[in-house]
């Protein structure tokens, strides 16, 4: 502030009161002054007006400047960033340094998918409610036909378990209850006719989305479904069927599978839980280190 107002202060020249024996000496020396003055560039010296000008305007472009940053810094703070996309911290610390057995000691963990949602192609807006009947309970119900298809969702648990199964397996007939009703709490429903259905895997995303991300059940629809890739089964389902699929599976990564009809005769349908892998579809992670 002292270093503004010096610059505002502007030197000041005075000139002696004359008197008889020096006046005439007086006068030339301040006509000198004045001669010395005339002389000097227009724009060389700045007026205390020019002055207050630009600091007014530094100070206005400050103010303007600091006003921007707080507007940048609520509309940061009112949006933040999406924690879905940042990567989960490892819960294994450390373990990649410790010295292991080659090959790796055989095991194995069941991982059930954590997304099981149905889509409705003659309903695409519409989610396909739950509707689990009495005496299910944290249950997911697993349905093909040719309007509807099953999205499932896994994410790789645990470390070192990185070589995972895809299985379906479906019970023997001797095992299914009242599978002669397709409205009763049976275990398994098989159409009277040849039930065929393919397993797509679902397309990795390339702009946030899709399997990069965790599909939200109570919105999922037809019209938003994730784009199908890769048709890695045709299964033919009937009593007794077991079928896998082997695919790579990094610790905390997302996959995603479609189960869908192949034909319209198809109709398959059963409730399974996080507990009994009959029937089921389910991930059979094995240990890789």
């Amino acid at each position: 502030m002292s270093f503004l107002l010096s610059l505002l202060k502007r030197p000041q020249h005075y000139d002696r009161l004359s008197s008889d024996s020096n006046g005439d000496s007086d006068l030339k020396s301040s006509s000198d002054d004045d001669l010395h003055e005339k002389h000097v560039p227009t724009g060389a010296k700045e007026t205390p007006s020019n002055m207050v000008f630009y600091l007014t305007l530094v100070c206005v472009v400050c103010t303007l400047a600091n006003l921007l940053v707080l507007r940048i810094t609520e509309f940061k703070e009112a949006n933040p960033p999406s924690l879905k996309h940042l990567r989960r911290p490892s819960q294994f610390p450390g373990l990649d340094k410790i010295e292991r057995p080659v090959p790796p000691i055989e095991r194995s963990i069941v991982n059930f998918p954590f997304v099981v949602a149905r889509i409705d192609k003659q309903n695409p807006k519409t989610v396909v409610p739950e509707n689990a009947p009495n005496g299910v309970a944290n249950g997911n119900r697993v349905k093909v036909t040719s309007a509807i298809s099953t999205v499932l969702q896994f994410r790789a648990l645990d470390w070192g378990m990185e070589s995972c199964e895809l299985t379906v397996r479906l019970p023997g007939e001797e095992m299914v209850v009242d599978n002669s009703r397709s409205e009763s709490t049976a275990s398994l429903v098989l159409g009277p006719t040849h039930n065929h259905i393919y397993v797509h895997a679902v397309i990795p995303a390339t702009n946030g989305s899709s399997s990069d991300d965790a599909f939200n059940p109570t919105t999922l629809t037809y019209a938003s479904r994730p784009e199908l890739g890769e048709k890695i089964g045709s299964l033919h389902l009937d009593y007794g069927f077991e079928w896998t699929h082997t695919f790579p599976c990094a610790m905390d990564s997302l996959h995603a599978f479609v189960l869908t009809a192949a034909d319209d005769s198809t109709h398959v349908e059963w409730w399974q839980d996080r507990q009994s892998v009959l029937p089921a579809v389910y991930v059979e992670q094995h240990a890789t280190k």
